[in-house]
């Protein structure tokens, strides 16, 4: 009995030393993303070791597991790209930061865990991290319009059809803004962008411009707007903010039917786009 037991204790230390020389800790921007939102982590890498590592020189170095609660591994879409040569010292630590949504399906509600691993070709080994619990939420649906895809050139033809999505979700109590574009049936989401914070009693002011691109002004504070302007793929390519002045601010078209903002006074903000 006593052999057996030494021989457990002799296998479980072998593992605590090899987990100590190379440590992996993954990391969660957010642990809470809609359907189709950008789901960033980052994977740091501890040299413990006493020699340096080669990492990064092909895309098995590291990699991701994203399963449901069961232990159900959720579909790949492809393979997440981290091949990038460099050198890791002993005592140094190295983070690589990437964006899972694009390469593994999780787009139903629901919980799931994501954990990281590192393979460290030289020793025929990997080290995994623990791993990290997020939450696919559904937000709640405050508009939508449907929107013909510009033809280049000029072609007539029957247009793609895609969707424009205004949503709102809760997380930790706040109440955030999203704008959300997919297919016309809703099955395909070519992207989810969250616009910002929002105020219960905001309603905000939609149009659509000439380059069939999406406009948002809403309400975010007591005298505070913000505006933003979203594309066909669900991209944010501009984020403005705006106080109350004389007016409060308010999306209209100009002579040239261009939507601008009118009234109000715009003020720098750190996370302009």
């Amino acid at each position: 009995m006593n052999r057996v037991w030494l021989k457990w204790m002799a296998g479980l230390l072998s593992v605590v030393w090899a987990q100590a020389q190379v440590q992996v800790v993954l990391e969660l921007e957010q642990d809470q993303v809609l359907p189709g939102e950008s789901l960033r982590v980052a994977a740091r890498t501890i040299n413990h070791s006493g020699q340096t590592l080669s990492l990064g020189r092909d895309n098995e170095w590291l990699q991701f597991m994203v399963e449901r609660p069961d232990g159900i591994p959720v579909s790949c879409r492809g393979t997440v790209p981290v091949e990038e040569a460099f050198e890791l010292p002993t005592s140094k630590m190295a983070t690589k930061r990437v964006d899972l949504t694009p390469f593994y399906d999780f787009e139903e509600p629901g919980r799931y865990l994501v954990t990281a691993t590192v393979r460290i070709a030289g020793w025929g080994r990997e080290f995994r991290s623990k791993p990290m619990t997020f939450h696919v939420v559904r937000g709640s649906t405050l508009w939508q319009q449907e929107v013909g895809v510009p033809v280049p050139g000029g072609e007539v033809r029957d247009p793609e059809v895609r969707r424009f999505i205004l949503q709102q979700a809760l997380h930790v109590k706040v109440l955030k803004l999203y704008a959300r574009v997919t297919d016309a049936t809703g099955s395909h989401i070519y992207g989810t962008t969250p616009l910002g914070l929002m105020l219960s009693i905001s309603d905000p002011e939609k149009a659509i411009d000439e380059q069939t691109r999406l406009h948002v002004l809403w309400q975010t504070g007591a005298r505070g707007f913000t505006y933003c302007i979203v594309d066909l793929n669900g991209r944010l390519v501009r984020r403005e903010t705006y106080d109350i002045a004389d007016h409060r601010p308010a999306l209209r078209r100009d002579k040239e039917g261009k939507l601008v903002v009118v009234g109000g006074v715009r003020r720098p903000a750190a996370d302009d786009l």
